[in-house]
């Protein structure tokens, strides 16, 4: 049997409609927030690279919603 680790990252699309990337978001949000939570509040290099990418496509919604 094949395991298939999915992340939230894996089905962004920078075209999908706001609600849905807004959505796709708060789920890498709380990833990041159980992983840091079962670290102890420690961040590894897969940690910084998903915080990384969640600050650059808040910005793009941000983007898209005139904000």
């Amino acid at each position: 049997m094949t395991s298939f680790d999915f992340e939230p990252e894996d089905s962004y699309d920078a075209g999908d409609p706001v609600d849905v990337i807004a959505r796709n978001l708060a789920r890498r949000l709380e990833l990041l927030a159980v992983d840091l939570a079962a670290r102890a509040g420690a961040i590894d290099n897969r940690g910084r690279v998903r915080l990384a990418q969640l600050v650059d496509d808040l910005a793009y919604l941000r983007g898209r919603l005139g904000a």
